[in-house]
């Protein structure tokens, strides 16, 4: 028996890239499926792939900067599967550039997305996790940037480094409650960050 199998998992940022792999990869595995992301066409193009591949999925359409988007995607997910087991907060947008030049909108919309969305991640679905007394799993996404300050991506690493340091605080926190935390921190991979 997989350990995967009926769980639910849901994966902010699903419409490609590494939410998609996640998708993919926990949907051959049994698990049941929430895509979230803001870009619909393509959510829908991962969804009808994971369910062609036997995937049971439902495809919500969210925008992880605004916490009541956030709330409804955990609604829509209990609504369809019952309780949530396996939080991916993937979302994320890539800033690149100086820090001398960077804009005050370039701070805002980076962290907006790659720290907020994952503060609302954590916000929603945590609660509901101790809750269930079930166990269950947080992957935030972070990068390679989230370890080394990197030239020409200051503003990116900043939203990345904060992004570890809450999942390792996270970590010690959920240990009680067999809640697991990883921060996946990948450094040059095939997507659309760009």
């Amino acid at each position: 028996m997989d350990d995967f199998r009926d769980r639910v998992a849901v994966i902010t940022g699903g419409g490609g890239g590494i939410g998609a792999a996640l998708a993919a990869a926990l949907g051959a595995r049994g698990a049941r499926i929430v895509l979230a992301d803001l870009d619909e066409a393509a959510m829908a193009t991962v969804a009808a792939r994971i369910t062609a591949a036997g995937a049971s999925v439902l495809a919500v359409p969210t925008d992880v900067t605004q916490l009541a988007s956030v709330r409804a995607l955990a609604e829509a997910a209990e609504q369809r599967f019952g309780a949530v087991h396996i939080v991916c907060n993937n979302a994320g947008v890539g800033t690149f550039g100086q820090l001398a030049s960077a804009t005050h909108a370039d701070w805002e919309y980076t962290m907006r997305v790659n720290f907020w969305g994952v503060v609302h991640g954590l916000e929603i679905f945590v609660p509901r996790l101790i809750a269930q007394g079930a166990g269950g799993h947080v992957v935030n996404t972070a990068s390679m940037a989230g370890l080394v300050g990197m030239q020409w991506l200051g503003v990116y690493c900043a939203s990345k480094f904060a992004v570890v340091g809450l999942s390792e605080a996270l970590d010690r926190e959920l240990r009680p409650y067999h809640i697991g935390v990883s921060v996946l921190c990948p450094m040059m991979v095939d997507t659309n960050i760009n």
